[in-house]
C-alpha cells in the first residue's frame, strides 16, 4: 500500500525549464505514472542509468516506470508544455540518512547520487 501519493504539474515557465538533477529516491518503491505523452511538451524526459549508460524511455500518456531506492534517475530541463505525473511512494525509512535532504531539486527528500 502507498504511503504517500502525489499529482504534479509542471508547466514550462518563461526564460528556461526546471529540471530534475540526477538522485536516488529514499523509498521502497516509487511508481512513476505519466499522465501525458512525451509528445505533449518538449524536454522534460525522464532518465537513468542503467549498466553504466544513461537511458530515456519513450513514455506514452499511462505507462508507468516501478524502482526501487539504487536507481538513480533525473528529469532532463522542460522547456515546453507541461509534464503531468503521479507518484506513488513506499518509504523504507530512510529519511535522515547520511546525504539525505529535504530539499532536493525534486522538492520531495533526495538522496544525492
Amino acid at each position: 500500500m502507498p504511503r504517500l501519493v502525489l499529482w504534479r504539474r509542471v508547466p514550462a515557465p518563461t526564460g528556461g525549464g526546471e529540471r530534475i538533477a540526477f538522485h536516488r529516491d529514499p523509498t521502497h518503491a516509487t511508481v512513476n505514472v505519466a499522465l501525458n505523452s512525451d509528445a505533449q511538451f518538449e524536454g522534460g524526459r525522464l532518465m537513468y542509468v542503467a549498466d553504466g549508460r544513461v537511458v530515456c524511455p519513450a513514455r506514452a500518456a499511462g505507462s508507468a516506470i516501478v524502482h526501487d531506492s539504487t536507481l538513480v534517475h533525473a528529469v532532463s530541463t522542460l522547456r515546453g508544455g507541461a509534464r503531468y505525473s503521479l507518484f506513488a511512494l513506499r518509504e523504507s525509512g530512510q529519511r535522515g540518512a547520511p546525504g539525505a535532504s529535504t530539499g532536493g531539486a525534486c522538492g520531495f527528500p533526495c538522496l544525492a547520487a
